[in-house]
């Protein structure tokens, strides 16, 4: 016996009110940062004597006092607008336009709400950038003919000691911070878009004794014949390809890690000491923070397809092979950002292995408080680590390899079964 079941795609005004309010609470921190920038003197002198620093750190990128503010203030904008827009949603979606156009609208304003997560993130980021500098020029002895340097250094020094700091996160826990934004961002509006689509299921009762039963239940469960084995196997296949990878961003990210405290010293220790010239070969960023971002992208999706399945949801093809090509391209960014970083990290580990730089280290007593000697053994020799050396190009080919393997298989049963699905649902049901 088939029956026949239609699920409405009616957007409610309770979930409207809803998703509003989940994004308006990921707005707090935000405020509080901007109430940061308005209240932290030192930021304010930053402003004034940006010259003059720059000219003292010229192996230091200093960001400019508008830069971060301009980032803020126009995430800020765009945020509170797509905000607005979402109140309206019910009225744009219950209408009666293509479901094409729908999904078009849904993904816009996910997209913006994403690329403004970023832009804050980067305004954050630089906001890292400029308190490194205030910590370190409060800590550190500057002698100077330079008037006005000789100011703004008694100026950051006086707020430091009256404990006017300021410090927000750090340059790496800004983007994992972002990386959660965009996960429940990216998580929420999946879900949402899933939702709208008038999913037509024909349910088959079929008479099974208990023990074929059981049997046919357990081997349907290894094959790709329908969309929850499908998606199983997707996530099986993106996880063991993202674990391996996953483990590598971990470990560049841990404040007291050997790899970590190699990083900071390459990129924040000889800059700040005006010695980049040492070592000048690369960006920080691509190294440490793109690996992350690209992650946070991948979580959301493998999460997304992991609470579908978990929770028995509907699925149809169509949104299947939307997270099906999505998760494909994350993979692809992934492990080549990843073996990027990893090949870039071996010419830093080069670098510090290939030249006693000890006595830089213990050159600033702050900087080694803060970012300490983690990479070094004690007779001063640098650390190997877990992917040194032709490790990396074993590590990015055998993850590379895997996952390209496994999703031929599984896109194109995917493939067939959506022109199937495609071909019934042009058919009525019975």
């Amino acid at each position: 016996m088939d029956i026949k079941l239609e699920i409405s795609n009616k957007v409610k005004k309770a979930s409207i009110f809803k998703m509003a309010f989940i994004f308006i609470l990921l707005l707090i921190p935000s405020f509080l940062f901007i109430s940061i920038l308005i209240i932290n003197d030192s930021f304010n002198q930053y402003r004034i004597y940006y010259d003059t620093l720059q000219d003292y750190f010229q192996s230091y990128d200093l960001p400019k006092y508008n830069t971060i503010i301009t980032l803020v203030w126009f995430s800020i904008a765009l945020y509170m607008f797509i905000i607005l827009i979402i109140f309206f949603i019910p009225r744009i979606l219950n209408k009666k336009i293509s479901i094409k156009l729908k999904h078009l609208i849904i993904f816009i304003i996910a997209l913006l709400l994403v690329i403004c997560f970023i832009v804050f993130s980067v305004g954050e980021y630089n906001y890292s950038r400029f308190y490194q500098m205030y910590a370190f020029v409060a800590n550190t002895d500057i002698y100077t003919d330079n008037n006005s340097l000789e100011k703004i250094v008694s100026i950051f020094k006086k707020n430091y000691s009256n404990r006017l700091i300021y410090g927000w996160t750090t340059d790496t826990m800004t983007w994992w911070l972002c990386l959660i934004k965009v996960i429940i961002t990216i998580i929420y509006f999946s879900f949402f878009s899933n939702k709208l689509e008038i999913r037509k299921q024909k349910i088959n009762y079929v008479k099974k004794d208990f023990g074929q039963e059981k049997l046919s239940s357990a081997l349907s469960k290894l094959t790709l014949n329908n969309k929850k084995n499908i998606s199983f196997w997707i996530l099986l296949s993106a996880l063991a390809v993202f674990i391996p990878h996953f483990i590598y961003v971990v470990a560049i990210s841990l404040t007291n890690s050997s790899l970590n405290s190699m990083l900071s010293w390459t990129f924040i220790g000889l800059e700040l000491l005006n010695k980049k010239d040492l070592f000048d070969n690369t960006s920080q960023f691509a190294i440490k923070s793109l690996p992350i971002i690209i992650s946070g992208f991948m979580i959301a999706t493998i999460c997304v397809l992991s609470v579908l399945y978990i929770k028995k949801d509907a699925i149809n093809y169509k949104f299947l092979m939307i997270q099906f090509i999505i998760l494909f391209i994350e993979v692809i960014l992934l492990i080549g950002v990843n073996f990027f970083s990893m090949h870039e990290l071996n010419n830093i580990y080069n670098f510090w292995k290939s030249n006693d730089q000890s006595e830089i280290i213990k050159s600033n007593n702050y900087l080694y408080q803060i970012y300490g000697s983690a990479f070094l053994n004690s007779d001063g020799t640098v650390k190997d680590f877990f992917l040194y050396g032709i490790k990396y190009v074993s590590h990015g080919i055998i993850t590379f390899s895997l996952f390209i393997t496994s999703y031929i298989i599984i896109g194109t049963k995917l493939l067939k079964n959506y022109k199937e699905s495609q071909n019934e649902s042009k058919n009525d049901y019975i």
